[in-house]
């Protein structure tokens, strides 16, 4: 890398009330000459590394000149031809330093960049989706590369952010697969998520999961059982209604496990047979009890039609009670010897 290429004797300039001696005009033909040499649009990495150099020596320049003038004001005269020409060369200066200042913060905005694209692209290539890694780590990425002053810098920089965050992106990982084997891929069914979430919060994240997904099967657990209790106490309430329920008009309970036409049970409790040479109707209480019994239930299917035919409220109601009432005079008469 050169050095500045601008060679100046040591400035003098002392004025009392006049100038008594200065040097500036050779100063400043020497400054001119060396300035006319100057790159203003370097290109290659060299180029850019003599521009750099080339500011600093600029700076030192004008402030060669800042301190001169300011050292010639405290005896200031009939000397603002001088000054002005010294504040005229200093602002040349100025001018170059900041055309080259703004050529090389372009290139290192440039190859930043580039790096950053790059860094994308690395990180990308560990199978995390393109757009995924701009939105997590895009402006991370800048904030690693920004404030470095060369281009080796930055290439450093841009290596040392794409390994610290394909490291994250593996522990990440593996901290997922272990807890899947533990507790299975529905908890994590967002893993391209949480594969670039940071791996204190990942972990987090992963306990707040477990903890709310054993809470939420200990619900299932209670509502399941709860629901199971209410379909039993369902099931009873049924059975109880249904045995204290007079019988269907159409069928003839009997016994415990089935049920016989209405015609075949009166054809059979009608039969009459002769006693001691007598004409008896029935052959014992039972067999006339069973008559009556089915002559009830013959009595239902008229009765059950006139209350489904019912509109009016208050009749409805007092249909219902009186329901009721047969229901139970019926359990008291199937308890007297009714099967």
């Amino acid at each position: 890398m050169e050095s500045f290429e601008i060679t100046i004797a040591p400035i003098e300039v002392d004025v009392s009330g006049q100038i008594v001696s200065s040097n500036f005009a050779e100063v400043r033909e020497a400054i001119e000459a060396g300035l006319g040499s100057i790159e203003l649009t370097p290109k290659t990495d060299e180029e850019f590394g003599t521009a750099a150099g080339q500011v600093k020596g600029l700076k030192l320049i004008e402030k060669a000149i800042g301190d001169a003038r300011d050292k010639a004001l405290k005896n200031v005269g009939s000397v603002s031809d001088l000054l002005n020409d010294m504040l005229g060369t200093a602002e040349k200066l100025r001018s170059v330093r900041l055309t080259l200042e703004k050529a090389i913060a372009k290139r290192k905005e440039a190859i930043a960049g580039e790096l950053v694209e790059k860094t994308v692209d690395s990180i990308a290539s560990a199978g995390i989706e393109r757009g995924l890694v701009e939105r997590v780590y895009l402006e991370r990425i800048r904030g690693a590369l920004k404030g470095k002053r060369t281009a080796a810098t930055i290439q450093k920089a841009a290596a040392g952010i794409s390994l610290e965050v394909q490291g994250e992106i593996r522990r990440a990982r593996e901290n997922l697969e272990h807890f899947a084997k533990e507790n299975g891929e529905d908890l994590i069914a967002d893993r391209a998520d949480l594969e670039v979430t940071n791996p204190e919060k990942l972990s987090s994240e992963l306990r707040r999961r477990k903890e709310v997904a054993a809470v939420q099967k200990q619900r299932d657990a209670a509502k399941a059982e709860t629901e199971k209790a209410k379909a039993e106490a369902e099931e009873a309430k049924r059975d109880l209604e249904e045995k204290g329920r007079p019988p269907d008009p159409d069928r003839v309970e009997h016994g415990q496990t089935g049920f016989v036409d209405l015609e075949k049970r009166g054809a059979e409790v009608q039969a009459t047979e002769k006693i001691s040479g007598t004409d008896a109707r029935f052959l014992n209480a039972g067999a006339e009890r069973q008559n009556f019994l089915a002559l009830v239930r013959g009595a239902f299917v008229p009765l059950k039609s006139a209350r489904e035919d019912l509109e009016f409220p208050e009749n409805i109601n007092d249909a219902a009670e009186f329901a009721d009432s047969v229901g139970e005079a019926w359990k008291i008469l199937l308890g007297k010897g009714g099967e």
